[in-house]
C-alpha cells in the first residue's frame, strides 16, 4: 500500500 494508493482510498480522483 504506497502513498497514491492510500489518497485514491480517500479521494479516488486519480484515474480521473
Amino acid at each position: 500500500n504506497f502513498p497514491l494508493d492510500l489518497a485514491a482510498v480517500e479521494a479516488p480522483s486519480t484515474n480521473e
